[in-house]
């Protein structure tokens, strides 16, 4: 495939942005939060592969209920919201298939979907997909450059 051209989609389907089926496209917060023993999960890239269950072990933090109330003003994870890793290992999704309040970190970014136009779970899809990644990949070079 040209790499300048989009994959092919059924003709009863049409290309549209991001922001267009979403009602938030943001990232966690940008400082770092108090830490303590337990609490609320604060959760980074090390917990989130697709399609697999959420790896509570490869990063295990917690904040405070009432950091937490401040940083969801910003980012508010939801189940079927779409976390993806903005810096480091890019180019890869996680929809959040658990209900569990959580907080994320400045490396992730967070999709909240608008269901009535597209199903999380296809944005899940997509946003695994070898085009997703490589073009992840491509822009991040060109802001290198």
């Amino acid at each position: 495939m040209n790499e300048n051209k989009l994959p092919e989609i059924p003709k009863e389907w049409k290309w549209v942005r991001l922001e267009d089926v979403s009602y938030l496209i943001t990232d966690g917060t940008h400082k770092t939060p108090k830490y303590q023993e337990k609490g609320i999960r604060f959760i980074s890239i090390a917990n989130i592969r697709p399609f697999q269950p959420i790896n509570w072990d490869a990063y295990e933090k917690y904040i405070s209920y009432e950091e937490h109330l401040e940083l969801i003003k910003r980012a508010k994870p939801e189940k079927d919201d779409i976390l993806f890793p903005r810096i480091g290992t890019l180019g890869f999704a996680k929809r959040i298939d658990f209900d569990e309040e959580v907080s994320i970190f400045v490396g992730l970014g967070l999709v909240k979907p608008i269901k009535k136009y597209v199903l999380p779970k296809y944005i899940e899809y997509y946003m695994n997909t070898p085009y997703v990644n490589k073009y992840s990949h491509k822009k991040l070079q060109e802001q290198e450059d």
